[in-house]
C-alpha cells in the first residue's frame, strides 16, 4: 500500500513539474519569435527570399541535396550557388539584428525559414546560429511527413508552425516555434524560427525525480518491514504520519514550497528518525529545486518585457502597440475619447543604407527616436515598421498636440539644415496626427489610418519642397 501511494505521489509532481516547464519555455520560445518577427524589415526579408528562392528554383530538382546529405560533395557543390547571397546588404543587416537579438535574450538559434509548396521543403533563408548555422539554400525535405500540422502550414501559412517539443540523439531535448514574418500587406514572406535547448533543466529533473524515488522506495520497503515485525504506538504512529505526508504531499497548496515532513515532530533515534531525517532532506532538496523553477518563471517574465522592447531603439514594438491598441479601443467603447495617435516616418532611410550603409541608417533611426520621446515626453512611443514610429496621444500631450507638432517640426527642419552634420545625422521625418471623433471613428484603426494618411502627404510635400 505504501508503494503504491508513494509511487502515485511521484508520478503527480513528474507530470506537473513536467507540464510546468513545457509551458513556461513554449511561452519563452513564443514570445522570442514574435519579437523578432515584429522587429525585422519587412521589405529587407521579403528582397531576401526572393534572391535565396531565385537560385533556388534555377537548379534543377535533381540537383538539389538536402540536409540528410551534410557534408558530402554533392551538398557542398549546390550550397556554393547560394554564396552570393552572403553579399547582399538585406542579408548582412538582418544578420547583424538578428545576431544582436540572439545575444540579448540568450537563445542557442534563431533563424529565417521558408516553406515551398511546390518543392514539399522547408529552405533556410538565413540562420544566425554561432555554430553549425545552416546556410542559404540548406533545406529539409516534408514529402515523408503528412501529418495534420504540416498540410495545414502549407495551407495556411499565416497560422505559423505549433511548438515542438523534440528530443534527438544529435540535439537533446528541443524546444522549436515558428512565426509567420508579414508584409505591409499582411502577407506571409516566411517563418522567424526560434530554437531554445532544454537540456539542462532535463537533467535537473531526472535527477530529483531519481533521488525522490529511492526516498520513497526506502520509505515503502521500511514501512512493510516495521509494520511486521514492531507494533506498538511508538512505532504505528510515525510510519502512518510519514505515510500519510508522502501520499498527501503534492496536495498541499498550489505553493511550489512544502514543509510537510519539516512540519513532523519525530524524534526518534532508531531507523524511522533516520528516514525522517532523510525525508526531511529531501524535501529541502525538492523546495530548493521548486525555487530554481520559480526563477526560470520570473526569467520567463523578463523575457517577455523584452519582447515588447524594440532591440535597436529601446522603444516599445509594434507587439506592444497592437496591445495597448486592443486595450484602448476597449476604453472607447466605455465612452473614453480623448485619445489620438501621431505617426513620424524617417525619410529617406534607404538612401542613406544605400550611400552609408546600413549601420548609419541605424544611427538615423536612433537619432529619431531621441528627437520624437523627448518631444513627446509623456506619450508612450513605438517603432511599428522599419522606419515608422507611433506615439499615442493622451493627457497632457493630447491637449497640447498642436504645440508638439510645431516643435517637432522646427527642430527637425534645424537639423535636416544643419550643414556641420555627417548626412546621416541630418535626419529629416514626417508627422501627421489625428485625434479620435466620436460618431466618425468606430475604433482607433480608423484615427490610424487618418494620421497616416496625413503624415504621408506631410511627407509627399516634404519631397517636393512644400512644406512649412
Amino acid at each position: 500500500m505504501a508503494l503504491a501511494f508513494s509511487a502515485t505521489a511521484l508520478i503527480a509532481s513528474r507530470t506537473a513539474i513536467d507540464n510546468m516547464v513545457n509551458d513556461d519555455y513554449i511561452t519563452r520560445a513564443t514570445e522570442i519569435a514574435k519579437t523578432v518577427s515584429s522587429s525585422l524589415n519587412s521589405e529587407d526579408v521579403a528582397s531576401l527570399k526572393k534572391e535565396v528562392m531565385n537560385i533556388y528554383n534555377s537548379i534543377d530538382e535533381s540537383n538539389r541535396y538536402n540536409s540528410n546529405n551534410w557534408g558530402t560533395p554533392e551538398f557542398d557543390e549546390y550550397i556554393s550557388n547560394f554564396d552570393p547571397i552572403y553579399d547582399l546588404p538585406e542579408f548582412q543587416s538582418i544578420m547583424a539584428e538578428m545576431k544582436e537579438m540572439q545575444n540579448q535574450i540568450d537563445v542557442d538559434c534563431l533563424y529565417l525559414n521558408y516553406l515551398d509548396k511546390e518543392s514539399r521543403a522547408s529552405i533556410y533563408l538565413l540562420d544566425a546560429a554561432e555554430e553549425d548555422a545552416c546556410p542559404p539554400g540548406c533545406f529539409d525535405q516534408f514529402e515523408a511527413m503528412n501529418s495534420k500540422e504540416t498540410e495545414e502550414a502549407f495551407e495556411h501559412p499565416e497560422v505559423g508552425y505549433p511548438a515542438l517539443i523534440s528530443n534527438t540523439d544529435v540535439y537533446g531535448w528541443l524546444i522549436y516555434v515558428a512565426v509567420p514574418v508579414f508584409d505591409k500587406d499582411k502577407n506571409v514572406i516566411c517563418y522567424s524560427c526560434v530554437d531554445i535547448s532544454m537540456n539542462q533543466i532535463r537533467a535537473r529533473q531526472r535527477n530529483f525525480m531519481f533521488i525522490m524515488a529511492a526516498l520513497m522506495f526506502a520509505l515503502a520497503v521500511l514501512v512493510c518491514l516495521l509494520g511486521f515485525i514492531i507494533v506498538n504506538r511508538f512505532v504505528v504512529k510515525p510510519i502512518n504520519q510519514l505515510s500519510y505526508t508522502a501520499v498527501n504531499y503534492t496536495k498541499e497548496g498550489d505553493s511550489a514550497v512544502h514543509h510537510g515532513f519539516s512540519d513532523l515532530n519525530i524524534s526518534l533515534h532508531d531507523e524511522i528518525g533516520v528516514l525522517a531525517d532523510s525525508m526531511k532532506q529531501m524535501e529541502t532538496d525538492m523546495n530548493n529545486y521548486y525555487t530554481t523553477v520559480i526563477a526560470a518563471k520570473k526569467e520567463v517574465s523578463r523575457m517577455g518585457e523584452i519582447a515588447n522592447r524594440d532591440a535597436l531603439t529601446g522603444v516599445r514594438n509594434k507587439r506592444s502597440y497592437d496591445e495597448m491598441i486592443a486595450d484602448i479601443d476597449k476604453e472607447i467603447r466605455a465612452g473614453e475619447t480623448n485619445v489620438g495617435v501621431a505617426m513620424v516616418d524617417l525619410n529617406y532611410l534607404k538612401l542613406i543604407n544605400d550611400e552609408h550603409g546600413h549601420d548609419k541608417g541605424n544611427i538615423a533611426l536612433k537619432k529619431l527616436c531621441q528627437l520624437i520621446c523627448k518631444t513627446f515626453a509623456h506619450s508612450p512611443v513605438f517603432r511599428i515598421g522599419g522606419d515608422e514610429f507611433a506615439i499615442i496621444l493622451k493627457n497632457s500631450d493630447f491637449d497640447n498636440i498642436t504645440s508638439l507638432e510645431d516643435e517637432f517640426n522646427t527642430k527637425i527642419s534645424s537639423i535636416s539644415s544643419d550643414g556641420s552634420l555627417p548626412p546621416w545625422e541630418k535626419i529629416s521625418a514626417a508627422l501627421g496626427y489625428s485625434v479620435f471623433r466620436p460618431g466618425v471613428d468606430k475604433n482607433m484603426a480608423d484615427v490610424f489610418k487618418r494620421a497616416d494618411d496625413i503624415m504621408y502627404e506631410h511627407k509627399r510635400k516634404m519631397k517636393q519642397g512644400y512644406a512649412r
